[in-house]
């Protein structure tokens, strides 16, 4: 994950699931990025040849 959005983003499964059932206290799952936030970290994890 980015670090500008390390965070704001849910930790764990349960606060992500806490979130989609209207807990306003729980952050978003890391799955709901924007595509272009995910589509630059990607390319920045293979480009440091941490991915494929």
């Amino acid at each position: 994950m980015p670090e500008a959005y390390q965070g704001s983003m849910a930790e764990t499964e349960e606060e992500a699931q806490r979130w989609v059932d209207g807990d306003e206290d729980a952050r978003p799952p890391p799955e709901l990025l924007t595509r272009d936030v995910v589509a630059r970290a990607i390319l920045n994890e293979v480009a440091e040849g941490r991915g494929s």
